[in-house]
């Protein structure tokens, strides 16, 4: 068994425009309040990547997370 655990996952409907808020944020520039130290990673996957990607583990043999 296969286990997906995404954080941010963004799509051509996404009504709670989080992303394009932070990407209109980033372009004002000045300080910006986020969780964690700031060389942590942050990673956005488009919705349609995620389902192909689940469809495969689904598909095959995978363990793990």
């Amino acid at each position: 068994m296969a286990i997906v655990r995404p954080s941010y996952v963004f799509g051509a409907h996404d009504k709670t425009f989080r992303f394009p808020y932070w990407v209109h944020r980033v372009a004002r520039g000045g300080d910006i309040a986020y969780p964690g130290p700031g060389a942590n990673a942050l990673q956005w996957i488009d919705a349609r990547d995620l389902a192909q990607l689940v469809v495969t583990l689904s598909e095959t043999t995978w363990t793990g997370a």
